[in-house]
């Protein structure tokens, strides 16, 4: 090629990096290089090749972009051999330059004359400053689209964003810099060697992942290997897998993948990096990428990995922070109800004791004297038994109350959540005068939640309404079946809300009544959010309040079924 073509070269290459300098989209700056490679040698096609994965984890090249759209017949060994940094012999017709990405030879650029003559000596050059320009302007790209995304995730971080949520974002983040072809998973541990996994992507499926929840047991010797910092990067060999920058450390990456811990239908994992998640002197978790196909995990990977670590650390320190906040929450919480409800009740105990004792002295004075009245004792005894089932009652519900929470579970029966939290409210709404009534099947299915927090959750409700309603009026529950959703309605026609009122009730510590905690909303709307489900509030001052809650179906056993398995 001239010197004149030569400047030429280099005046497009100047045009391409102005044109393009905040370009973030690869695919474009691939498809103006090709053209300006084209235009660059006139009377020629272009092609870009790089890898193409198969499904039994061999890689073959494949046309990714070509000018003409109808040019054929590429020699796909030929650009194999350049991928694979083989020594190779293209024709006089063809010259073929290598392009870089994430660390490695990702694709090959080739050039073949139309006419059958042959490229002039110096041209080969030229394509591969092309091709090294392009190299430069990919690797740009991608730093700057890893920089983004990790600045987005720092935000949602500061942003307070439920935690589960930013682990997701952190592994969307990954697949969309990495481009893992198996799956990413977030393990936390939750006991000394047990760790359970919090979030997971898979990109064979769309569907939600299997091993959301499972835990593994891993043994002192296997945490010894995950050093501070360090990303272990693992290959299947046929023993097994095997650690490339760690000794000691294959036995982690065969229990992060062992079949009971992965499920049935998942292709094998060829390709492994796990990056530990230390903070303050401890390990948290461990966040893992995989592939199935070979060499698609390399140091690039393993370096952006490096990068999320420290997010990924601080996502979970933060969720157990908020965890364990939440749960003394919900424990003041549940202790400012009972308190509420043995104030409620304990006149109402104490008025039936108290009809008790002296009915008893009575009858132990009649009989010590020989003077019992048949009669009379019988209406006494009657009392008494009126009086002792009162009480039974009242205890029987706070029994029931207390062990739903100790029962957990992953779905509950909102039916029966209503039930037990009236039945702990009856006498305050005996006093005063309120009338409820529960409409909800017996048939509704089962809803996501443990059922000590369903409980909670419409106690809170329904001690919410009463409270508005000190002189009377009326509380309907009711539920029904939306799709994939239980749809429940907690109404009251109470004193009702101000606009500032609504606008803050689902603050924590915000309370209209003088021995109010302020915590009754906000509980409730944690309890919704856990299971991914949704609150409205409407309300006017003087005509009530409506508390809609939209909660998803669980795929849990259905109400018939929950109930037997809790006896």
């Amino acid at each position: 090629m001239t010197g004149s073509r030569d400047s030429e070269l280099f005046q497009l290459l100047d045009d391409l990096r102005a044109k393009h300098a905040g370009l973030l989209d690869a695919e474009t700056a691939l498809r103006a290089w090709l053209r300006a490679a084209r235009r660059a040698f006139p009377g020629t096609e272009v092609c870009l090749a790089t890898w193409s994965y198969r499904t039994d984890g061999e890689r073959i090249a494949k046309i990714r972009h070509q000018i003409p759209g109808s040019a054929t017949d590429w020699d796909l060994e030929l650009l194999t051999g350049v991928l694979e940094d083989r020594r190779t012999e293209p024709p006089d017709q063809v010259i073929v330059a290598p392009v870089r990405r994430r660390r490695r030879r990702w694709g090959v650029i080739a050039l073949r004359t139309v006419d059958a003559a042959a490229f002039l000596r110096g041209d080969g050059r030229l394509l591969n400053r092309l091709a090294r320009a392009l190299s430069d302007v990919l690797r740009r790209i991608d730093d700057t689209k890893a920089r983004l995304i990790h600045e987005r995730i720092e935000r949602k971080i500061f942003e307070r964003l439920r935690p589960k949520d930013v682990f997701y974002q952190i592994l969307h983040g990954l697949r969309s810099l990495t481009r893992y072809d198996h799956s990413s998973a977030l393990w936390i541990r939750s006991a000394d060697h047990e760790f359970e996994v919090v979030a997971e992507q898979a990109s064979w499926t769309k569907t939600k992942s299997r091993r959301i929840g499972l835990k593994i047991q891993l043994e002192p010797e296997i945490l010894s290997t995950c050093e501070r910092g360090q990303v272990l990067r693992f290959e299947l060999t046929a023993e097994g897998f095997r650690c490339r920058n760690c000794e000691g450390a294959d036995q982690l990456a065969d229990a992060l993948t062992t079949r009971a811990a992965r499920s049935p239908e998942a292709p094998i994992e060829r390709e492994l990096l796990v990056a530990p998640l230390w903070i303050r002197g401890r390990l948290l978790g461990l966040l893992q990428v995989a592939a199935r196909t070979i060499s698609r995990l390399g140091e690039h990977e393993a370096e952006l990995l490096r990068r999320f670590q420290l997010l990924a650390a601080v996502a979970v320190e933060n969720s157990q922070a908020t965890e364990s906040l939440r749960q003394d929450v919900l424990r003041a919480e549940r202790k400012h109800a009972m308190a509420n409800v043995a104030r409620g009740i304990s006149h109402d105990v104490n008025n039936a004791l108290g009809a008790i004792l002296p009915l008893v002295q009575q009858l132990a004075a009649e009989l010590e004297d020989d003077d019992l009245d048949v009669e009379q004792a019988m209406h006494d005894l009657e009392s008494i038994e009126t009086a002792v089932l009162t009480c039974r009652r009242v205890f029987a519900g706070l029994i029931s109350f207390a062990r739903s929470r100790e029962r957990g579970g992953a779905h509950g029966d909102l039916r029966r959540a209503a039930q037990n939290a009236l039945s702990i409210l009856e006498n305050n709404v005996r006093r005063q005068h309120i009338v409820t009534r529960i409409d909800i099947p017996s048939d509704l299915p089962q809803v996501r939640g443990a059922q000590h927090e369903l409980e909670q959750l419409v106690f809170n409700l329904a001690s919410n309404a009463c409270d508005a309603m000190p002189t009377g009026g009326r509380l309907d529950i009711k539920a029904r079946v939306d799709g994939p959703r239980v749809d429940l309605l907690v109404e009251d026609d109470g004193e009702g809300m101000d606009a500032e009122a609504l606008r803050r009730c689902a603050d924590a510590f915000y309370t209209t009544r003088p021995h109010g905690n302020g915590l009754g909303l906000s509980i409730c709307h944690s309890i919704v959010q856990d299971v991914r489900g949704r609150i409205r509030i409407d309300s006017e001052p003087g005509k009530g309040t409506r508390v809609h809650v939209q909660l998803p179906v669980s795929a849990g056993p259905g109400p018939h079924e929950a109930t037997q398995s809790d006896d």
